[in-house]
């Protein structure tokens, strides 16, 4: 049996591992095409626009990481190949029972297959973090989206209403609409809270970039799934305050004003805010505790220092 070290040192082996990548490579796309497309087409959608940039997003966190893979062994691993046809299989069944979602997943169960077969489980457990980071780019099934943005866009109307109501806002939720109302009680007007304005684009973003900030966040790992965690409790609430800004703008100024205007511009300046959140919250965890103790020892023996000088 040959090893790996005689496998590695074989005149023209490289090249070889070079073509044989790139027939992988060209032999991947080519079964995936259909599949390609039409996950870019659902990319369309603003609520999964971010899928374009997940892919260098992913190449970009293993090349500022590209330091820790030297020295690692390539052990290829023929368990890659059974990876690979169980997605090529799961595709299969997906086409033919019309399952449109999971075939974006058999794309990523082949992609792991084929690290773990051209370069080994070692390669694969250091590129956990990369890997995963792929699922952000797969759409969600249009089942679990009605499952999660309707509970979001109720949450919404109904703490922005609580909200607005504690400073004298006339204002009612039922069920995702929010009416205005007069000092008698009367309806002037109502908003509604749309699939679009539920929060869910916020939070996949923000919970898309909560995890390149906890990868690169030196610090207990109890504390980076903290911070990847609390993206979406933090995207939801940023969402809330920009319904009960629109309220509120809507009460006191103009109802055009906060339909259009503030609505179209609110959404990008409050996820720059909850990106500066994001940045905060990553610099409290990255915190240590001061050693009082070691300092006063060391503050001490200062001073013995000096009275020996």
């Amino acid at each position: 049996m040959t090893s790996n070290a005689a496998y590695e040192k074989r005149p023209g082996n490289a090249t070889a591992n070079l073509i044989a990548l790139g027939l992988v490579l060209v032999a991947f796309v080519v079964l995936f095409w259909s599949t390609f497309v039409n996950m870019a087409q659902r990319w369309e959608d603003p609520t999964f626009s971010h899928g374009w940039v997940v892919v260098p997003a992913a190449l970009v966190f293993i090349w500022v990481k590209r330091k820790t893979f030297e020295g690692l062994p390539v052990k290829p691993s023929w368990w890659g190949l059974v990876i690979v046809l169980l997605g090529v299989l799961s595709m299969l069944m997906a086409l033919w029972a019309d399952v449109k979602f999971l075939p974006f997943l058999s794309v990523l169960v082949v992609v792991a297959g084929i690290i773990v077969h051209l370069l080994g489980w070692q390669w694969f457990i250091k590129l956990i973090f990369p890997y995963s980071f792929l699922f952000f780019m797969v759409p969600w099934p249009d089942f679990l989206l009605v499952m999660v943005t309707g509970p979001m866009q109720i949450l919404t109307a109904t703490y922005s209403a609580f909200l607005a109501s504690l400073i004298g806002v006339g204002v009612f939720s039922e069920g995702v609409n929010l009416h205005m109302t007069k000092p008698d009680g009367t309806i002037w007007h109502s908003f509604e809270v749309a699939v679009a304005c539920s929060g869910m684009r916020s939070m996949v973003a923000l919970m898309c970039l909560a995890a390149g900030f906890a990868y690169f966040t030196e610090a207990a790992l109890w504390k980076r799934w903290l911070l990847f965690l609390l993206g979406a409790p933090l995207a939801v609430i940023a969402n809330i305050l920009r319904v009960f800004g629109i309220l509120c703008i809507g009460n006191w100024i103009s109802v055009e004003l906060a339909s259009k205007a503030f609505h179209d511009w609110s959404s990008p300046v409050l996820f720059l805010f909850c990106t500066l959140g994001l940045m905060a919250i990553r610099d409290f965890l990255m915190r240590k505790p001061k050693q009082h103790g070691t300092q006063t020892e060391a503050h001490r023996s200062r001073e013995v220092e000096d009275d020996v000088f």
